[in-house]
């Protein structure tokens, strides 16, 4: 009685989502963000036999008023159990979307940080530089350049009398 029935596979695992989380400045303009998702656009519908036209780009989160954490959200046309596949096209989207982050100008920086340094010695610079060293009236070399602050009670060393500048 069996031979003469149609076996058939009724269920199947449904066709598998795909997140790819990515963080960018809270200062982005909301126009990047349209022009990026335009773009994720044109790549997903250019790829049909591998992606469902229907995606999210969504902000999961703003953190310490800097940063937000961003999430693409795609469907692929295929199962758990084709993972290999599934890793390639994740992979070929990610650098996609890479240069299209770089290429908008969209990205996270880390904000600069003040940074307080105490018990460092005085360095003892020799004062007999060649002229070409010396720095000339209102040239001072300062370590602000490298966005670090000392306090006035540290003299490491002068090297403008003219200006009185310290470091």
């Amino acid at each position: 009685m069996l031979a003469t029935k149609a076996i058939s596979n009724y269920y199947r695992s449904p066709d598998q989502w795909d997140s790819i989380e990515f963080q960018i400045h809270a200062s982005t303009p909301v126009e990047q963000l349209g022009l990026l998702k335009e773009r994720m656009t044109k790549y997903i519908e250019s790829l049909p036999q591998f992606w469902y036209p229907v995606f999210r780009i969504v902000c999961k989160d703003i953190e310490d008023s800097t940063r937000m954490k961003m999430a693409l959200w795609v469907q692929h046309h295929l199962n758990f159990q084709e993972s290999g596949e599934r890793w390639q096209r994740r992979s070929n989207m990610l650098l996609h979307m890479k240069a299209q982050l770089e290429d908008l100008g969209i990205g996270f920086h880390l904000p600069r940080q003040e940074i307080t340094v105490t018990g460092i010695p005085v360095l003892d610079v020799p004062m007999n530089r060649p002229s070409h060293a010396t720095p000339s009236v209102g040239q001072c070399v300062y370590i602000q350049q490298v966005g670090l602050r000392f306090p006035k009670s540290f003299l490491i060393f002068k090297f403008c009398k003219d200006c009185n500048m310290t470091i």
